[in-house]
């Protein structure tokens, strides 16, 4: 170990004798410096003109260490390209070889010197985070150790190829370039070979690009640790059989062997890391933001066995592309965070052609049958025709109905006890399930779905017409990502001329518009008597219909409209705002009350609840104090407009959701935008449901607030960054560098 550290002194002695070290150094600080001081100026900027800043260390530090990665790419192929070749050109190569230091302690004492190197370029990384911890609060160090780590293995696997690549010439240039193309290519390979079964993973393992970024987004994962320790291993032990071969004499298949043991040790030792049960992750973050949410880990972790993903693939679906072989292993990592807790989730992929459900193809094949179509797109792709099967051969193989799920890009979820659950692709810029909809999924294995009945027949909304004014797209559109289908719900219509079924969770009744006999509101009463969940709306206009059933829980829809006075809206339109006593309900209540986002709501009816009904009442959502009149006795009041109630019926709990208007529900109105008003229905939808569920779905995806948002500092301190990064510390080198060129240039 001694002698490896002399090496190593020896080798720093050098380095920073000559003008290149210290030259490399101030670029690097100069160009560090210029991209944080943009990035703390332009926060600076925000805060002086009244903005709000947040999550500093993930737009400051994360965005600047990401560009930072960059210039290692650039700078360490510099450093490293004289390591060995200067030996040679020297001639002091055979001055070690003739001594009776061994090749591994001349290849480890090299890189060791620049291991030690790469550690300064670290602490110029670092100088930006102590500056920003005098004037940021609650910094996250856990991320930004993640962040830094990550830079100096990167860099440190970098060093590794640079130190192999010198060791093959006298020509420094040539090592350089040598090394910038070698890098280069183990930064392409992870996009071949990948339909070959055999090297897929080999490949992607391989693969060196982006391999830092999920620690410098604060998640260290084993197999990216392992990566570059092993990476940087197997360029050392190349370098080492590089020099056995040049200090000894060797046949020629004992030089292969000793090559192609270190490249079976590397491959063997990189397969096992990538092993789902054998990684371990560590979120350094804060508030776990890398992880997936507390409620998600349960959810998955309660499922009994192995979770089996089944993707099917419709070659003629205009998604196929995503789910080709040659994308398997991207397609995979957006299960990473549900990987984590359930280690043993397993991926098939099921190909097949037919129906054609793209309406491209049939205009670059008019007249063409399916299976021609198949012949075309297998052809251009280079795909192999016997991969896909007809898609009545894949349903009978697989007992699915592909028909339902309109023979789209959709995979199955099941378990070995027999539950399965679709989980959906979806038109939008996304198109994949995130963790909300998966953990969704993954919660119907376990417990299965909310069963919620739409009553039908006296004019309600309908959950399966697509007007502006109907429940569709919200309700049963299974491309639409919200939609409560795929989030945990079974909806179904009902009928009340006969007893609700026990299995229905929730009761929904949305503006009906034509009287109940009197056996179907027996039927509704039963059903609320006996403890079941439900949601009422109406609208003014149609509040007789809706009170001889709401009347037998206290609540009385009153005649009239509320009117809004306002000089750019309808006054039929009503904005609700959170009320004072909702705002511990959700953790983005409060944030709705700070930034004054609105429910708008049309046509909206006054209602009273009773207070000696035996349930517990809270107005979630009201009307502004003043300015709210109803137009049938001009009362200008704080009028409900959302409200819940609550009691416990045959030992459980009863929800009941009581809404002034119904329009808020549908998609239309949710995705309607009106100047100079900031309106938020998804929140308040998201509450309502979550609360009717039991709090099971829509599954619960937030994480704690980040706590990294107060900036101290002023434009006079964003000077004084200026000043310090990009002239003082690059000055700093810049002078170190001349002196030491000036004392060389003497002697």
């Amino acid at each position: 170990m001694k002698i490896i550290y002399k090496i190593a002194r020896t080798e720093l002695r050098q380095l920073f004798s000559s003008p290149i070290a210290w030259l490399i150094l101030a670029i690097f600080s100069f160009q560090a410096g210029l991209y944080f001081t943009q990035l703390f100026n332009d926060h600076v900027v925000t805060k002086e003109v009244g903005d709000s800043v947040f999550l500093l260390t993930e737009r400051i530090f994360t965005s600047f260490f990401r560009k930072m990665q960059e210039y290692l790419y650039l700078y360490i192929p510099l450093l490293t390209m004289g390591l060995l070749s200067t030996e040679r050109r020297t001639g002091t190569i055979k001055l070690l070889y003739s001594s009776p230091i061994t090749n591994s302690q001349i290849a480890l004492g090299k890189y060791l010197s620049m291991m030690i190197y790469n550690l300064i370029i670290v602490v110029i990384l670092l100088i930006p985070v102590v500056f920003g911890s005098f004037h940021m609060d609650n910094l996250d160090y856990g991320h930004i150790f993640s962040a830094i780590l990550a830079l100096y293995l990167l860099s440190c696997a970098y060093a590794a190829v640079g130190l192999f690549m010198s060791s093959l010439t006298s020509y420094q240039i040539f090592s350089g370039l040598a090394t910038l193309t070698l890098l280069s290519v183990l930064g392409m390979v992870g996009k071949m070979w990948q339909t070959v079964p055999v090297l897929r993973d080999v490949a992607y393992w391989i693969c060196i690009s982006g391999r830092a970024n999920k620690m410098i987004g604060g998640l260290i994962c084993s197999e990216d640790v392992l990566y570059f320790i092993l990476i940087s291993l197997f360029f050392i032990l190349l370098t080492i059989c590089k020099l056995n071969g040049e200090r000894e004499k060797k046949a020629l298949r004992f030089k292969i062997l000793e090559y192609a043991s270190v490249v079976l040790f590397t491959v063997a030792f990189g397969y096992v890391t990538i092993i789902p049960k054998l990684k371990f992750y560590i979120d350094t973050t804060d508030v776990q933001k890398n992880t997936i949410a507390v409620p998600s880990i349960e959810t998955v972790k309660s499922v009994k066995g192995d979770i089996t993903v089944t993707t099917f693939v419709n070659l003629l679906d205009r998604y196929s592309l995503h789910g080709l072989p040659d994308k398997r292993v991207e397609d995979r990592k957006g299960f990473e965070g549900f990987i984590r807790f359930n280690k043993g989730m397993k991926f098939k992929y099921v190909y097949y052609y037919g129906p054609n459900v793209n309406p491209d193809l049939e205009d670059l094949y008019p007249g063409t049958t399916d299976k021609e179509k198949m012949q075309q797109v297998c052809a251009n792709l280079g795909l192999k025709e016997k991969m896909f099967k007809t898609h009545e051969e894949v349903e009978a193989k697989y007992g699915v109905d592909l028909s339902g799920e309109g023979y789209r890009f959709v995979r199955l979820l099941s378990t070995r006890d027999g539950s399965r659950e679709w989980l959906r692709t979806y038109d939008d810029a996304s198109i994949f399930p995130r963790e909300e909809e998966i953990a969704a999924a993954v919660g119907r294995l376990v417990a299965g779905s909310c069963k919620t009945g739409y009553l039908c027949g006296h004019g309600e909304r309908n959950i399966f017409r697509k007007g502006d004014r109907e429940l569709f797209v919200n309700v049963g559109d299974k491309r639409y990502r919200k939609s409560l289908i795929n989030n945990g719900f079974e909806p179904v219509e009902l009928t009340a001329d006969r007893e609700i079924p026990s299995d229905i969770e929730v009761l929904f009744i949305t503006d009906p518009k034509a009287e109940f006999t009197e056996d179907e509101i027996q039927v509704i009463k039963d059903y609320l008597d006996r403890g079941g969940n439900a949601f009422f709306s109406t609208e003014s206009g149609h509040q007789k219909f809706i009170n001889p059933i709401v009347n037998h829980i206290g609540v009385d829809y009153k005649e009239g409209c509320l009117l809004q006075a306002s000089e750019d809206y309808d006054p039929e339109l009503v904005t609700a705002i959170v009320d004072s006593s909702a705002l511990d309900l959700h953790r983005r209540f409060r944030w709705m009350k700070r930034w004054n986002y609105r429910i708008p709501m049309g046509r909206s009816a006054e209602y009273q609840i009773s207070g000696d009904n035996g349930f517990v009442t809270t107005d979630v959502f009201v009307s502004d104090p003043k300015g709210v009149t109803n137009e049938a006795t001009g009362v200008e009041k704080r009028y409900p407009l959302i409200s819940q109630m609550c009691r416990e019926v045959n030992g459980r709990e009863q929800r009941i959701i009581v809404a002034a208007e119904t329009d808020w529900l549908t998609y239309a109105e949710a995705s309607r935008r009106r100047t100079g008003l900031n309106a938020e229905n998804a929140i308040a939808y998201e509450y309502v449901f979550r609360l009717l569920s039991g709090g099971r779905f829509p599954c619960d995806v937030d994480h704690p607030a980040d706590r990294d948002n107060i900036l101290d500092a002023s434009h006079s301190t964003a000077v004084k960054a200026n000043i310090i990064f990009m002239g003082i510390i690059p000055l700093m080198m810049v002078i170190f560098c001349v002196i030491i060129r000036a004392i060389r240039k003497r002697k």
